[in-house]
């Protein structure tokens, strides 16, 4: 009875997580099309991400200093947090401000795409620091995905720009980076609050010295600007970055990536529908081509792993 009941709660957890995982793809495939709504109403990459991560900071850190968390935070647990504040906080910055600018050059959706390549560097270098090789089957996803991103690229096109492609594509190098550093065992212990209120800290202060750095000088923001960046800072941060950190407990990084294949989905959705972006079949095409082939890489690799602990068990 006892197994049984570890076993039921084992299942729970995972289900918890594959919920509160899904629950932060969507609230990140929402940003691209917020991004665009604030750039319409003329406020500036510095400002959105300034303005965005000091607000979440002031908002969960006095909801946790209210509940007492940071007060019952054992010292031995500072240095792990600066930890995460200053690896996490520099790798989630890296992630943005890489994506927010490829957004000045591309569209949404294919910036988005783009981005999220990332579980094929998590593969990568995930078989380069543990020494795994790749199956035949994942090097097949790898050619599929890069398929898909020929078919969704208008090389010819005015909307592509090489630089944006390389922006979205350091992105997504930063992300894969990021969630190998996040599932790091030293970080276990920690309260996802309080862990995420650690990153966005160290995010808070590297965009902190965009906005007051060289040429700092910005406008101000109308009041249909502050209204984007509060709806970022609710669902597209809080949520978002809470949900993931909370979620990839009881998850392996590999399922993890497989579950954000929502997150360009709803890009893609949200570009048809909000925005009024016409996209053409091709682009619905190899968007479907790159999430399967970078979907089918994860879990190729998940059941790899899955055999190894089994013949170990045997």
């Amino acid at each position: 009875a006892r197994k049984r009941r570890c076993a039921g709660a084992r299942v729970s957890a995972r289900a918890r997580g594959v919920g509160l995982v899904l629950l932060s793809a969507v609230g990140y495939g929402m940003t691209p099309i917020l991004l665009k709504f604030a750039y319409a109403e003329g406020a500036q990459m510095e400002q959105i991400l300034y303005y965005r991560f000091l607000l979440a900071v002031l908002l969960l850190g006095g909801q946790l200093a209210l509940r007492g968390r940071l007060r019952a935070l054992p010292r031995g647990r500072w240095g792990t947090l600066a930890l995460a504040a200053g690896g996490g906080g520099t790798l989630f910055a890296g992630i943005t401000l890489n994506l927010f600018t490829a957004m000045k050059y591309l569209s949404a959706s294919v910036s988005e795409l783009l981005y999220f390549i990332y579980p094929i560097w998590v593969g990568l270098l995930s078989a380069a620091l543990y020494k795994m090789r790749l199956r035949l089957a994942q090097w097949l996803c790898l050619a599929a995905m890069l398929a898909g991103l020929f078919l969704t690229l208008d090389l010819r096109g005015a909307a592509f720009g090489v630089k944006g492609l390389a922006f979205a594509l350091l992105s997504s190098v930063c992300s894969a980076a990021y969630v190998l550093f996040a599932k790091r065992r030293v970080f276990e212990a920690l309260d996802g609050y309080v862990f995420s209120l650690a990153v966005m800290l160290g995010a808070l202060v590297c965009f902190a010295a965009c906005y007051f750095g060289p040429g700092g000088m910005h406008p101000p923001l109308s009041g249909r600007a502050i209204a984007v960046i509060l709806i970022m800072t609710l669902a597209s941060t809080l949520v978002a970055m809470c949900s993931y950190f909370l979620g990839i407990r009881t998850l392996s990084p590999t399922e993890i990536a497989a579950l954000a294949s929502v997150e360009p989905v709803v890009t893609l959705v949200g570009e048809r529908l909000v925005l009024g972006t016409a996209l053409g079949a091709r682009v619905w095409l190899g968007a479907a081509v790159v999430i399967g082939a970078v979907t089918a890489f994860t879990l190729v690799g998940s059941a790899d792993k899955t055999c190894v602990k089994r013949s170990r068990k045997e």
